[in-house]
This record gives structure tokens, sequence and C-alpha cells, in this order.
């Protein structure tokens, strides 16, 4: 299976969490080029959107897409809607965060599948 045709134009993290406060809903599954051990999540990092209407592939299809996807080299991140949940609940806790308390709240949720609480952090 070729996975070009499912992925997207990409954009920086930082794009992205833009998106998710100005145009909410889209609910792509987001991957990323696999980053070197030298190398961490950044607000520039790129995302790319797989796009293609992975709803019509079978189970086996699918999986047989994600396992292709790992083997180009990508990892896969976190769908918008995700996204779009991090930057409420951390908006929640401090209306006024800085990029580096949203960068935080992106790692931690993408390392343990939980929130940031801020006032533990």
């Amino acid at each position: 299976m070729d996975i070009e045709p499912f992925i997207g134009p990409s954009k920086s993290l930082s794009q992205w969490l833009g998106d998710c406060k100005e145009n909410r809903g889209q609910g792509y599954w987001l991957i990323f080029k696999d980053l070197s051990e030298q190398e961490n999540l950044s607000l520039e990092t790129e995302i790319f959107p797989i796009t293609g209407n992975t709803g019509e592939l079978t189970d086996d299809e699918f999986i047989e897409l994600d396992d292709r996807i790992v083997r180009s080299g990508f990892s896969n991140f976190l769908n918008l809607d995700q996204l779009e949940d991090i930057v409420d609940n951390l908006n929640i806790q401090k209306a006024d965060y800085n990029d580096s308390e949203l960068l935080r709240a992106v790692e931690h949720y993408f390392s343990h599948d939980a929130f940031i609480s801020i006032d533990s952090d």
C-alpha cells in the first residue's frame, strides 16, 4: 500500500495548534518524521495530516497503512481533536499561558495520555 496519497501537506506544530483555536473540528490523524535522539518535539516540528479516507479501509488495510507509515520513518502523533482538548484544558487552567507552557502540555499528553496539571508541574 502506497502511503503518499494519505499524507497531506505538513505544517509546524505551532500552526496546527493555531488551527485548533481558529478552525476546530478537522479531526485529522497526525504523524511526524521520527526525531533523532538529539532532537526533541518543538513548536517548529513538521507535522503531517493523514488526509485520505481511512474510514473506507478494512481493518487489515488500516493496520497495513499504520505499519507502512512507521516503516517509512514516521511516528504517530495525536489527532487534532486531542490537540484541541489540550488547548482547551490548558486555557481552563491558565488563560494567559505562553508557548513554552503549551508545548509542555502537548508533550505531557503525548507521553502520558493525560492532561498536564499546571499546579503540580
